[in-house]
């Protein structure tokens, strides 16, 4: 996205929670902290009500790099070939695949939102880093 295009492996109105790494990070110390919670799973988000859709990143995206961001949805035969490909490569040469066709179908799921209602309650943990704040860090960094 900060180079103008914004690859959608799927449907365009999928939706998905998203948090930065210092906010998993203090909702992992979060529950250290308390010994009763160390065998739970959590799911964790950057407090946004039903995450986000690619139409709203990249308006994000575009807000904060001062720039368009073009949604290009990728055509679904060509990766799954590409998938397809990788994998099998990937047995012949050894490597581990980014790019599988059980990963292609994580990133075509429709909603993969969460929240924190069970995390907070348990802990009174809260994020503090939302998408635009994360993206202003990512900009200041590349400059």
């Amino acid at each position: 996205m900060a180079r103008g295009i914004a690859p959608v492996p799927g449907d365009p109105a999928a939706r998905v929670s998203l948090i930065h790494v210092q906010d998993l990070a203090s909702a992992i110390i979060a529950c250290l902290r308390l010994p009763r919670l160390q065998q739970q799973t959590f799911t964790l988000d950057d407090g946004k009500p039903d995450g986000y859709d690619w139409a709203e990143m990249a308006a994000i995206a575009e807000d904060v790099w001062q720039r368009k961001v073009r949604l290009v949805r990728l055509p679904g035969p060509l990766l799954d070939m590409l998938a397809r490909a990788n994998l099998a490569l990937s047995r012949v040469l050894g490597y581990a695949p980014m790019l599988t066709p059980g990963k292609l179908r994580e990133l075509r799921h429709p909603n993969w939102v969460v929240d924190n209602a069970e995390i907070t309650a348990a802990t009174g943990w809260r994020p503090k880093v939302r998408l635009s704040q994360g993206l202003e860090e990512v900009r200041n960094s590349l400059h």
